[in-house]
């Protein structure tokens, strides 16, 4: 099946813009990086029309509002600590060596090496403006991203981190599920008639 995307009716009056007219009209439609912090979480108050728009999809969301607040921060929490549970703390060690004796020393948890990256990119954007995407550190920062995937994919194979942190997560879900049916049973009510 082939999708047709349709034309933007904006986009003659965008190409007609000088490339300051169009960055601040990209900036008033999405946001600019500042939409961002520092590990890379989206701040839809920063998106421009995009966030704002979201905002008032998010307060008309009966899944998103108070009804299911406590439920919510329950499952932000549960996810949060699950990275404290001792079999998680202990693979993370493990990682860690490894990549360590891979010469990156420093990092504690498979999270870090994408949030180096991350932090990375958006200073370099944000201090280059319009050019950010032609300065070579760009490339250099590609090559380093490529070479701490490498390190960390062969770290998360040696220690068999992805079966070992799915068995402990597996189980831990399955207690949050047993504690919290039914705040979930009525929150999946409230899902199936939000659909209909």
């Amino acid at each position: 099946m082939q999708v047709t995307i349709p034309e933007d009716p904006n986009q003659a009056i965008v190409d007609g813009l000088s490339d300051s007219e169009r960055t601040a009209y990209y900036e008033a439609l999405v946001g600019s990086v500042d939409a961002f912090d520092a590990d890379g979480v989206y701040d839809p108050s920063k998106g421009g029309c995009f966030g704002q728009a979201e905002i008032a999809d998010a307060a008309d969301d009966p899944l998103r509002g108070d009804r299911f607040r406590a439920l919510n921060d329950a499952v932000m929490a549960f996810y949060t600590q699950l990275n404290e549970q001792q079999d998680i703390v202990a693979l993370n060690a493990r990682w860690a060596a490894c990549m360590a004796d891979e010469g990156e020393d420093g990092f504690t948890s498979p999270l870090d090496p994408v949030s180096e990256i991350n932090v990375s990119l958006q200073e370099l954007l944000k201090a280059g403006g319009e050019t950010a995407w032609d300065d070579p550190q760009i490339e250099r920062l590609r090559e380093r991203e490529i070479a701490l995937a490498q390190i960390d994919a062969r770290c998360r194979e040696s220690v068999d981190y992805r079966a070992t942190e799915e068995e402990v997560r597996f189980e831990a879900e399955e207690r949050f599920v047993a504690d919290n049916l039914a705040e979930l049973e009525a929150y999946r009510a409230a899902a199936e008639g939000a659909g209909s």
